[in-house]
């Protein structure tokens, strides 16, 4: 699978200021999410909010990273990656319903794709 997204997100690091273990469960529906800011203090906002409804309807966020880098230049970097777990593809329709009719202010794009 990393094959196939590679390509998308180039190459971006990432500062992990903790130890972190990631377990992706395959009994579970996994996505990734990344957002690309367009105006930092109302994407600051909105990715708030976004994790705040993602906790309420049930989501696990089981990674969350910020401020990527690129060492190569690329100027396309996610400013918002994450990696949710839900227990069912309704759960995540529910919560990407709610997203999509929330504010999108300071959001330039979004990628989002299922973990299988």
């Amino acid at each position: 699978m990393r094959r196939e997204i590679w390509p998308t997100f180039y190459l971006t690091y990432w500062e992990v200021k903790e130890d972190k273990t990631v377990t992706v469960k395959a009994d579970k529906f996994n996505v990734m999410t990344a957002y690309w800011s367009e105006d930092d203090r109302k994407f600051d906002k909105f990715t708030d909010q976004w994790k705040q409804n993602a906790k309420k309807q049930g989501a696990k966020i089981l990674l969350d990273l910020q401020e990527g880098t690129s060492p190569f230049g690329y100027q396309y970097n996610p400013d918002f990656l994450t990696i949710t777990e839900r227990d069912s593809e309704e759960a995540f329709k529910a919560h990407l319903a709610k997203t999509l009719s929330s504010d999108h202010d300071g959001v330039k794009h979004v990628n989002q794709f299922v973990i299988e």
